[in-house]
Formats: structure tokens, C-alpha cells, sequence
């Protein structure tokens, strides 16, 4: 079973190629992205999972309920 970061890791990876092309992208440092996919987005600044949802349009509430979810797929 897949968890939440290994989820938003393939999403990452299927839409911009690389962590590092992501991390420029949102102007986030690449540690700081890998520590996020290593310790849990539980465990990540705020700032830092909204500079995330944000570029990903997935619903940040979510995200912290283990799902990931486009904003335009919540009601």
C-alpha cells in the first residue's frame, strides 16, 4: 500500500519530470521537499504544503487526510 508521500511523490514526478525541476518551479529548496517525502507531510511547515498544494491544485485539507484530491474534484 502506497502512503500519502509516496502518492504526491509520482504526481510530482509525473507532471515536471523531476523533484528538482519542481522544487524550482515553487522556489523551494530540494532538502526541504525530500525531508517532506522522507518524515510526512504531517510533520511539513504549512508554507511549505501550501507552496505544494498550490502548484499542484490539490486541496491542502485533504492532503492531510492521506488523499490526495484535485480543488476542482472537492465539493
Amino acid at each position: 500500500m502506497k502512503n500519502i508521500e509516496n502518492e504526491l511523490k509520482d504526481l510530482i514526478l509525473d507532471k515536471y519530470g523531476s523533484l528538482s525541476e519542481f522544487c524550482k518551479k515553487i522556489d523551494l529548496p530540494w532538502t526541504t521537499l525530500d525531508s517532506i517525502l522522507k518524515r510526512g507531510v504531517d510533520k511539513a511547515n504549512i508554507r511549505n504544503i501550501l507552496k505544494i498544494t498550490s502548484e499542484l491544485k490539490i486541496d491542502v485539507e485533504c492532503l492531510a487526510n492521506g488523499e490526495i484530491v484535485y480543488k476542482e474534484d472537492v465539493q
